[in-house]
């Protein structure tokens, strides 16, 4: 029994060690930062407030989380921003160092300058798993906290959606706040290497569950979409976005980007399905929410120098979440675009 007893309690110390030594190894590679509630709602959650965070699983990404628990860096705790970003994990930026997002880059450009005009501050709201569908959904939450803002940018890279899923956009169902977790789950997701394991079960989980198609035609299968009802329904969440604004004092714009290939004749293929863009965009305009199109810059970066704006070295070039050069084009485009209306004015 003796040896039984002590064999165990070799067992758990050599457990424990090891569970150390993988967590610092994890506290360098994988450590996001640890989602939480967000009281305001303006998203479904935030992160722990005034946290380091490191992110190396797709590009280099560093930095600590602001005072209300965003990755904000310029400003660490901006209550009265000029500018709201809302949008996804490329907004969010875990991928590259935190003063090399794109809202920090315009903090700075806003900052440094030598007009009187464009004295703004930005913030950045951007988590993971946020798509235009969450953020209709979330919009007034973010009107009604930030009211004194000049604009509210909603980021998005996909414009495509069924019927059904505008239904729920309209009926407000992807706002869903994350409820309190339990001690048990808040003193796991403190370990670090518990949080990749989990993270790596997850995916593995995912990709055995995946069903292959068989090989057919899909181009004759595939029913044409019926675009006058995502012109309707897309009108009613617009509308509504714009409604909302207006009765804020606030105005609303959609930073658009997409990637992009190239194929073997030489030519660029952009991701977005044109019909659906084209009808996205009209919508926009008819509701009067200006558009701005980071793909267009993307694109000439990459004609003229041929600079990726999305994907790693340690990834597939081209592809994933927005690189140093993606996010400094935005902030180029999205600081061009504002000066020019201001300059209207």
């Amino acid at each position: 029994m003796k040896k039984f007893v002590a064999h165990l309690f070799k067992c758990i110390i050599a457990g424990a060690i090891s569970l150390v030594l993988l967590s610092l190894f994890s506290l360098v590679y994988y450590n996001p930062p640890i989602a939480t509630e967000q009281p305001d709602f303006v998203t479904n959650y935030r992160f722990v407030p005034n946290k380091n965070w490191s992110f190396m699983l797709e590009g280099v990404g560093f930095g600590k989380t602001d005072n209300l628990g965003y990755n904000n860096a310029y400003y660490n705790e901006c209550l009265d921003p000029d500018i709201v970003f809302i949008g996804s994990s490329h907004l969010e930026a875990l991928q590259v160092p935190q003063d090399a997002n794109c809202v920090y880059i315009l903090n700075k450009m806003f900052d440094e300058d030598k007009e009187e005009y464009n004295n703004f501050k930005c913030i950045n709201l951007g988590v993971s798993g946020h798509s235009f569908e969450v953020l209709a959904s979330n919009f007034k939450y973010v009107a009604d906290k930030f009211s004194d803002a000049k604009y509210i940018l909603i980021e998005t890279s996909n414009v495509e959606f069924s019927s059904e899923v505008l239904d729920d956009v309209i009926a407000g169902k992807f706002h869903t706040p994350i409820e309190k977790k339990g001690f048990i789950a808040e003193t796991a997701q403190k370990i670090p290497f518990i949080r990749l394991m989990y993270k790596k079960f997850n995916e593995s989980a995912t990709a055995k569950g995946a069903t292959v198609a068989p090989a057919t035609d899909s181009r004759s299968q595939k029913a044409e979409p019926d675009m006058n009802i995502y012109i309707e329904k897309m009108n009613i969440i617009l509308g509504g976005i714009s409604e909302i604004s207006t009765e804020k004092g606030v105005k609303p714009m959609v930073l658009l980007h997409e990637s992009f290939w190239e194929d073997k004749d030489g030519n660029i293929v952009t991701n977005m399905n044109n019909t659906y863009k084209d009808a996205f965009m009209k919508c926009c305009a008819d509701n009067g929410i200006k558009v701005i199109d980071a793909s267009l810059d993307f694109v000439s970066a990459y004609k003229e120098n041929f600079e990726f704006s999305y994907g790693f070295s340690n990834g597939a070039p081209g592809e994933g979440h927005l690189n140093k050069t993606g996010h400094r084009i935005m902030a180029e485009t999205i600081y061009r675009k504002i000066n020019e209306m201001e300059e209207t004015k």
